[in-house]
């Protein structure tokens, strides 16, 4: 594949998946300046990956994203912005005031631990027990890879940990 062919390949996928590769990414890290910068690692690992890549889905990009993602939060030991932090920093909440039930659940994710948040975010996002083992692994999580016993058994841990966040929000 020429350099011109990769261009215009890849300015085709930015053009139609840019924005929702963004959201997925805002959706982990709640930080719109991390976002920013996490999704550029996400397209220049493309741009990279596109000479050699004969198809390319949705869910090759999404899957890039995600891991750049998770790789950001390893890197900083993210936790996610609550949205009090937003507003002392004078940014706009995402969910609108009036509904409470949105933002109980989003300070609820905010306060559980990293690999709970990450569990819960994987599985929102549809992942496999096989898939979110992976990922656990790659973020560092001792498990051993496609272990859906022990992905399961997090998962239920993550499910009650989020239940009871939400029972003291």
């Amino acid at each position: 594949m020429t350099t011109l062919e990769t261009k215009q390949r890849f300015d085709a996928l930015y053009a139609q998946y840019h924005p929702r590769i963004t959201q997925r990414i805002w959706c982990m890290l709640h930080d719109n300046e991390a976002t920013q910068d996490v999704a550029q690692e996400a397209w220049i690992k493309v741009w990279l990956a596109l000479p050699t890549t004969e198809v390319v889905t949705y869910a090759w990009l999404y899957r890039i994203a995600s891991n750049a993602a998770i790789d950001h939060m390893r890197r900083s030991k993210h936790v996610a912005t609550s949205l009090a932090l937003l507003a002392e920093n004078g940014e706009e909440p995402i969910a609108p005031e009036r509904d409470e039930h949105l933002i109980d659940a989003r300070e609820a994710l905010d306060r559980l631990s990293p690999r709970d948040r990450l569990t819960m975010y994987l599985l929102g996002a549809g992942y496999t027990y096989s898939e979110i083992s992976t990922h656990l692994v790659k973020a560092g999580y001792p498990l051993n890879d496609h272990d859906n016993h022990n992905v399961k058994m997090w998962i239920a841990r993550s499910r009650e940990h989020l239940r009871r966040e939400l029972a003291t929000a």
